[in-house]
């Protein structure tokens, strides 16, 4: 189970929702598994859609500065603005961080669904997600 408060919840959709029609990508961390911080990072990729990338020293930058809040990096989440609601071949393929969870925010509807996911060795499966204040 994914376990998010409802402002870091509400700050990942809105952040989705202001990157159409390029993906957005980010983590969640916090402590005790519960999602309070958002990092949203910039996806560098000049691909409209279908595709995120981060910048490495930005990704460097969201470790240092989570671990001197004492967080623990939780979930990464993208969007998919004109996509499903289920990992993609290349999730699967690059995010397989047995760590961390996998947040999906489709944007193909006019209300966001937001799928949770579990992502190992190219395989995935869902996972809920809890939304709590």
């Amino acid at each position: 189970m994914i376990t998010i408060t409802k402002n870091a919840y509400l700050e990942m959709v809105e952040h989705a929702k202001g990157g159409v029609p390029k993906e957005v990508c980010g983590y969640g961390a916090g402590v005790d598994g519960v999602v309070t911080k958002i990092y949203q990072m910039k996806n560098v990729s000049a691909t409209p859609e279908t595709f995120f990338n981060f910048e490495e020293k930005e990704m460097f930058k969201v470790l240092k500065e989570s671990r001197g809040e004492g967080l623990r990096l939780l979930v990464v989440y993208h969007s998919h603005p004109i996509g499903g609601n289920k990992p993609s071949e290349s999730d699967k393929e690059y995010l397989s961080d047995p760590s961390l969870h996998y947040i999906i925010i489709s944007l193909k509807h006019a209300e966001p669904e937001v799928n949770g996911f579990w992502i190992k060795k190219g395989e995935a499966g869902p996972v809920e997600i809890k939304i709590i204040d």
